[in-house]
């Protein structure tokens, strides 16, 4: 690529398609094909097929303008009992009115009488899937499984039992704050309990397995209509709660799975779950270990979590007597809360202990005082229990100094996660265009003195490193940054090993620090060389592996190695589809990355696709204004210009540039390339006067920033130059080459290839620029 050239944008290597929605042609006859009309409703596409039901995309204009779902009940299917359940499952969603519940709009039926409701549209995906895709900590996943106990709670005082929660009929959409809304859909077998839902025949049968074995409570699984309340769905909370604290479900699926329906009865009935701690180390150490760092921790430290008190929740949704469980959905989110205020939970036992424990962690100072009123008092006693006393003294010992030990590990733990949670807001995908003077500050303070207060915790000043070294690349500081993770990847390596995945992820931060200082050559060696021991140690469809995979590719394709690198682009998105699938944020990295090669290559049609979807995708999953999000905006904006639409081309790289400006920056080196891009547009569009000053300013700002002979510093000079002279402006032109000249020869020396070339031009443009006069 010439230096004349705007490019898309990339995050370059990461230490990080659409969803798969089925055609028409995949579910041959429904009897409702794409463009035909259900009344006031124009079918887009089938989202997917229940066993009576299926479910379409649609467009409503009048008397208002949306996107719905459309139910319509499938050919041949419009029996009385499944029209009964059908009118059921509508019934039971009009009653209702809560954000965590989608909505009905309307019902009617089509020319041929089969029945239909239209509903909110929600896009988003199951709770598990998002929280992994995002790596949401175990604090986060609690807050957002609170909502979806809200939404059920909701259903309930409605009267309608749901009968099949489970991940799949939760999905987290993005609500018009930006922020995360689980959803809770499908409620096809929904059972009501004050009053009838419809007045046709009843639709559940004696005799019917009803729900998702995985999921189902043990009175469900006995297959009786009658006996089935609301603590039945309490118990699904549960197990959906279990399998996003511990990445694994009570029951192994294949085994419950490969069963007859009297072992599956017999299973849910009468085997007790293992705790979730114990459950976590059921797979391989890679499956674990992969699942603590999805919740952003270790194993260790995952494990630990649950053990202390977390598991008692899920644990007490999941008894077999449904007396012993949570009343309801509403209980059981609000001892969530409780756990998360750190106030004694009603899963706990019910011991004096644990709750003089939990007041205490509260109400340190007065409890102390207290106690010592107390101790007082009981002097009196001693003589007469000193036997007694002197029998159990070296277990009272030993249980003392485990708890002092204990203790000095729970301050540490407590000081890292108050840091780790401030560290997170300052990041730009967070902090969204917040005070960037204040930001810095936090993470001085948040650096000062980490090697002496973590000096017996090594790991732990290493995540803290890495955390702040990848916020200040965030921000664009990346000499800063690189003091940090090049220290981050010092510990982990020393405490760890250099195969350790920790140790890895901050060898591949390295990657992005050089590549990002503009040391090709030294990013490109460290990543292949990563690359290697990755798919030795790790295997080839680790994440390490695919993040090595993902950013040696970027960097040969840096380097011009063009057939090696479009190789390495399509195994890592055919690699990172496989294992993690289109939503996943390294899938996204991966396919944007191939995408920018595909624009070099001048496919057009097949970039621009791409980069419509990753941001139609990222929109959505991550909200209008995340860092990642811009990107894709500002690559979507480039390729509608070289693909020709050039009024909306241009609209799209002034909207990317005001966004980044405001989120990242205005010296963020992503803020910076689309200033570059939206430069070269607007001279394309012989709007000079604008052009002129924003390349004047993006040559500024990158040599401040990047520093002078930065490779894209050196990039926007010779842009801007080509098209001073295409407009025979050929003495400023002359001005910036000379300075070309003289960046190059201060960072590289006569010896640079670059000179040489950038002296023969300025020499051609010497000799134009007198032949003209």
């Amino acid at each position: 690529m010439t230096s004349e050239d705007n490019r898309p944008q990339d995050p370059g290597p990461t230490v990080d398609p659409p969803s798969e929605e089925r055609t028409e042609s995949d579910i041959p006859g429904l009897g409702t094909a794409a463009g035909d009309t259900v009344g006031p409703y124009r079918i887009i596409r089938t989202l997917g097929e229940g066993g009576f039901g299926v479910v379409h995309l649609a467009e409503q204009t009048e008397p208002v303008r949306r996107m719905v779902a459309l139910k319509v009940i499938k050919p041949g299917m419009d029996t009385r009992s499944v029209i009964a359940r059908f009118e059921a499952e509508r019934q039971a969603l009009a009653m209702m009115d809560n954000p965590g519940i989608a909505r009905v709009f309307e019902a009617g039926a089509t020319p041929e009488g089969r029945p239909y409701f239209a509903m909110e549209y929600v896009k988003g995906e199951p709770i598990t899937r998002y929280c992994d895709r995002h790596t949401l900590d175990t604090t986060a996943r609690l807050r957002l499984f609170a909502k979806v106990c809200d939404a059920v709670q909701h259903a309930h005082q409605k009267g309608i039992i749901h009968r099949d929660l489970k991940p799949g009929n939760i999905l987290v959409t993005i609500d018009a704050r930006d922020e995360p809304q689980p959803k809770v859909i499908d409620f096809g077998i929904a059972k009501a309990t004050a009053r009838s839902l419809t007045e046709k025949t009843l639709f559940t049968e004696q005799g019917q397995l009803i729900g998702t074995p995985e999921y189902m409570s043990p009175e469900q699984a006995e297959m009786s209509a009658v006996d089935i309340d609301t603590r039945s769905d309490v118990y699904s909370l549960g197990v959906v709660l279990y399998e996003l604290l511990s990445g694994q479900l009570p029951f192994d699926p294949s085994t419950l799975r490969g069963a007859g329906f009297a072992e599956i009865q017999r299973i849910i009935r009468e085997e007790a779950p293992p705790k979730p701690s114990t459950r976590l180390t059921a797979g391989t150490g890679a499956e674990s270990t992969r699942i603590a760092e999805l919740r952003r921790t270790r194993l260790g430290e995952l494990q630990a979590t649950l053990k202390r008190e977390l598991e008692w929740i899920p644990l007490k949704a999941l008894r077999k007597d449904r007396r012993d469980r949570y009343g309801s959905a509403e209980a059981l989110g609000d001892d969530i809360v409780r756990y998360l205020a750190g106030e004694p939970l009603i899963a706990g036992p019910e011991s004096t202990a644990y709750r003089l424990r939990k007041t205490l962690k509260r109400h340190r100072g007065p409890v102390i005082a207290g106690a010592l009123v107390a101790l007082a008092l009981c002097l009196g006693t001693v003589v007469a229990t000193i036997f007694a006393v002197d029998a159990a003294r070296n277990a009272r010992l030993a249980e003392e100094r485990a708890a002092e030990v204990a203790l000095q590990a729970s301050r540490a733990e407590t000081t890292r996660d108050f840091l780790v949670s401030m560290l997170e807001g300052v990041d730009p995908a967070v902090a969204q265009g917040q005070d960037d003077r204040l930001l810095r500050g936090l993470l001085e303070q948040a650096a000062e003195g980490l090697e002496v207060r973590f000096v017996e915790l090594p790991r732990v000043e290493a995540e803290l490193r890495l955390i702040i070294g990848n916020t200040y690349w965030s921000l664009g500081d990346f000499a800063t940054a690189r003091g940090h993770i090049e220290r981050a990847r010092t510990l982990y390596t020393r405490e760890l090993g250099p195969t350790d995945p920790l140790a890895v992820t901050a060898a591949n931060r390295m990657v992005v620090l050089l590549y990002s200082q503009g040391e090709l050559e030294a990013a490109a060696e460290l990543a292949g060389g990563l690359l290697a021991d990755s798919r030795e140690a790790l295997g080839p469809r680790h994440p390490d592996t695919l993040v090595a995979l993902n950013n040696h590719a970027f960097l040969v394709d840096q380097l011009g190695r063009v057939e090696e690198a479009g190789a390495l682009y399509r195994e890592a998105v055919e690699t990172s589809l496989a294992v993690h699938g289109p939503d996943d944020g390294g899938t996204l990295v991966a396919t944007n990355n191939l995408a920018s090669f595909l624009y070099k290559q001048g496919r057009l049609e097949e970039a621009a696709s791409s980069f419509a979807e990753i941001h139609d995708i990222r929109t959505r999953t991550l909200g209008a204004k995340h860092p990642d999000t811009l990107l894709s905006l500002a690559n979507l904006a480039l390729v509608t210009l070289e693909a020709g639409d050039r009024e909306t081309g241009v609209r799209l790289s002034r909207r990317s540039l005001e966004l980044q400006t405001e989120v990242l920056g205005p010296e963020h080196p992503l803020t910076l390339n689309s200033m570059q891009n939206l430069a070269v547009c607007l001279s394309d569009e012989d709007e000079h006067a604008e052009s002129d000053r924003l390349f004047d300013r993006v040559i500024e700002l990158r040599t401040r920033v990047l520093g002078e002979a930065h490779p894209d510093t050196l990039a926007s000079i010779g842009s801007h130059v080509n098209r001073l002279v295409r407009r025979d402006r050929m003495a400023p032109a002359i001005d910036l080459q000379d300075s070309l000249v003289k960046r190059l020869r201060g960072s590289g020396g006569e010896d640079d290839e670059r000179l040489g070339e950038a002296l023969r031009m300025l020499e051609s443009m010497r000799e134009r620029s007198d032949a003209s006069r």
